[in-house]
């Protein structure tokens, strides 16, 4: 992965078309992310529910340009989705380490973004 989990060009067209309202985005973003994170902790019993969790997320993180974050989300939905079509359950360990590789790349994304909303 790049030194930066985000998209700086998506980050500079959003900036550019939300203008003053892309610090409320971006804040908003990162809260909704946190319960996007409960939603997938809440989901890991159900591999559908957990594959709709990771989707969404997946899709909020692409629109702000947090492409490692869509990235981990995808390798959960992706997880999800072989193991329905194999018909098996992967391993909860498994499951974990996608889960928490998730929220290490939040972490990274919050950073970031922080570094990039109006002081």
């Amino acid at each position: 992965m790049s030194d930066s989990s985000l998209d700086l060009e998506t980050l500079a067209e959003l900036r550019l078309v939300m203008e003053d309202e892309f610090d409320t985005l971006m804040t908003t973003f990162l809260e909704d992310s946190q319960r996007r994170i409960e939603a997938i902790r809440e989901a890991q019993t159900d591999l559908d529910d957990l594959r709709r969790a990771a989707h969404a997320f997946k899709g909020s993180s692409s629109n702000v340009g947090a492409r490692g974050l869509a990235n981990c989300c995808q390798a959960l939905e992706s997880l999800c989705r072989e193991a329905n079509d194999q018909r098996h359950v992967p391993g909860s360990e498994e499951v974990e380490a996608l889960i928490l590789a998730i929220e290490r790349e939040l972490e990274l994304t919050r950073a970031q973004l922080e570094e990039q909303l109006a002081p």
